[in-house]
């Protein structure tokens, strides 16, 4: 099982652009964190972004692709 951890940017419309870490696993998102280096928003991320990747995973998702 391949883990990669990179660094992004939250994509929503905000003003503050969240820094983000993305935890991949065998090519699937499985953990988004706060990425204490970001300048604005030091490790903070809100409640709807950390929930994305439960909601990418989740089986109704599957079903919509």
């Amino acid at each position: 099982m391949a883990t990669e951890a990179s660094r992004t940017v939250c994509n929503r419309d905000c003003p503050d652009a969240c820094g983000l870490i993305a935890t991949v696993e065998d090519g699937r998102l499985v953990k988004l964190g706060g990425d204490p280096d970001h300048p604005v928003t030091k490790g903070f991320i809100c409640y709807r972004t950390s929930l994305y990747p439960e909601t990418q995973n989740s089986p109704r998702a599957s079903r919509a692709r």
